[in-house]
């Protein structure tokens, strides 16, 4: 017989591992996406900002979770090319 969680009971170490990540990183990633927005803006770029996550998805601001950016990098979302022949 499997055990399974209650409503409300804690979902495990990594859960807690990952709130605090969240919470870590989530004023400094917050305050830099807000300003790139702001500007953005003020240059009349008129469209949703998306944000790349680290499993290659986008997202908007108002649903980011920062973990999910952690090594999104430059090259995230990338798709490799067959190699050119010269």
């Amino acid at each position: 017989m499997a055990l399974k969680p209650d409503i409300g009971e804690a979902k495990g170490p990594q859960y807690d591992v990952a709130r605090a990540i969240n919470s870590f990183l989530g004023q400094g990633v917050q305050g830099y996406i807000d300003t790139l927005s702001s500007k953005l803006a003020a240059d009349g770029y008129g469209h949703h900002l998306l944000i790349m996550q680290a499993n290659d998805g986008l997202t908007r601001k108002e649903e980011l979770q920062p973990i999910a950016t952690l090594s999104s990098g430059p090259a995230g979302g990338g798709r490799p090319r067959p190699p050119r022949r010269c």
